[in-house]
């Protein structure tokens, strides 16, 4: 009987983490679907919207999600970053605190075939205990995408954060450029 609810206990785990850690193929693909499809997406998987924002002088539209994650009581965010001029420009930043799964995902990038382009570290230099940061940009020319991945440390606590773009846009073409 013991062995049976340790073994519900655990799929219902697995299933929640599952919910509110999202796929690579899910960030990769996010910007070239529809912002309300993302969203209907994230709601199956039981992510509230958390904000509404439109910034005229950006062009850009941010609509976010948020979720409390069981595993480590802290929140995952994943924002869409709407263009008003060209889709195209739409691009996605998922914000989480799993190291396993960032890991995971760099590892999975290469496999995918993604080209690591970069990596940037920046540390305050006064405060080198306080934050520091690192960043890898990943591109792939078969599906037109760039990836970024970065650790962030701050205050004692890691974050991580995946922003995909599509590598025709102009935003991924100015990070590329800005790292020559």
């Amino acid at each position: 009987m013991i062995k049976n609810i340790y073994f519900f206990a655990l799929i219902i785990l697995s299933i929640s983490l599952k919910a509110q850690t999202l796929t690579l193929n899910e960030l990769i693909a996010s910007p070239r679907t529809e912002a309300s499809i993302v969203g209907d997406n994230l709601s199956a998987k039981k992510w509230e919207q958390h904000g509404y924002e439109v910034n005229k002088d950006s062009g850009f539209v941010r609509l976010t999600w948020m979720i409390k994650n069981n595993y480590n009581d802290l929140k995952s965010y994943f924002q869409y970053y709407q263009s008003d001029a060209d889709s195209i420009e739409n691009y996605t930043i998922y914000q989480f605190s799993d190291r396993e799964t960032f890991n995971a995902y760099k590892a999975e990038l290469k496999k995918l075939g993604y080209k690591l382009q970069k990596e940037k570290k920046k540390k305050k230099k006064k405060e080198k205990n306080k934050y520091k940061d690192k960043e890898e940009l990943y591109l792939a020319d078969k599906n037109a995408s760039l990836i970024s991945i970065k650790e962030v440390f701050l205050l004692g606590f890691n974050t991580f954060l995946v922003t995909s773009y599509n590598s025709k846009s102009r935003v991924a073409k100015n990070i590329l450029e800005d790292d020559k």
